[in-house]
């Protein structure tokens, strides 16, 4: 067999299984999800009151995987989510449709520019949008310039969410994926808005980006 007709196959047999990889995957994280006690933080009462609206959601790479079950379904249809062109981006983005989620795809570190200015129009059109602001790559909890020049350009605030699991199983890999154990506690953190307007273009972009990433820091514990 040749490597043409070898990748061929490859291609045809991710085209049947990794959908339903994906289905189960979503089946077993909604599972998982209604055994989890939560307990929520969030004084702005943002998921509530969908003000301040849009918003650009900021959330670590390591909680992308079950994160949106946190958010009303009714925001997640108003909301898009970033997802590369890699094949781990292929992936996220069929999580984000199983979430009921929108999809930008394009990355703000590699061809930024391109990917920045759909999520603009996105926003533009009344949507909100979710960037995990350490990926697609890393390193992980390490807050990229990209979410920062987002809100700068459209005015929108950046919302810092994180889920706290103490009782977790961590898979390898550069972001640590979390995956809450069955019948665990944890502490949702919606932060309160963050605003970086045109005015801010003056301030070095790296000392707001270091803003961001202490922001999303003081509400992210790994604690066991």
């Amino acid at each position: 067999m040749d490597k043409a007709t070898h990748e061929n196959k490859q291609t045809t047999l991710e085209r049947f299984t990794v959908p339903i990889l994906y289905s189960l995957i979503g089946i077993a994280i909604r599972t998982l999800y209604f055994t989890w006690r939560v307990e929520k933080h969030d004084p702005q009462n943002i998921l509530k009151t969908h003000s301040p609206w849009p918003v650009i959601f900021s959330c670590w790479h390591n909680r992308l995987l079950f994160a949106p079950l946190f958010v009303p379904s009714d925001i997640r249809r108003k909301t898009a989510g970033l997802a590369s062109y890699s094949r781990d981006g292929e992936y996220a983005a069929r999580l984000l449709k199983l979430y009921g989620m929108k999809t930008v795809r394009g990355s703000t570190s590699r061809g930024g520019y391109k990917a920045l200015a759909r999520l603009k129009q996105t926003i533009e059109a009344g949507n909100s949008v979710a960037i995990t602001p350490d990926g697609p790559r890393g390193p992980r909890y390490d807050a990229q310039q990209g979410t920062v020049i987002l809100a700068i350009k459209t005015g929108v605030p950046i919302v810092p969410v994180s889920i706290n699991a103490p009782n977790r199983w961590e898979l390898n890999g550069w972001d640590k994926t979390q995956i809450p154990k069955p019948f665990s506690r944890l502490d949702l953190h919606i932060g309160a808005p963050i605003y970086f307007t045109e005015q801010n273009t003056e301030t070095d972009i790296q000392t707001l980006r270091q803003s961001l990433q202490d922001q999303m820091m003081s509400i992210t514990d790994d604690s066991t």
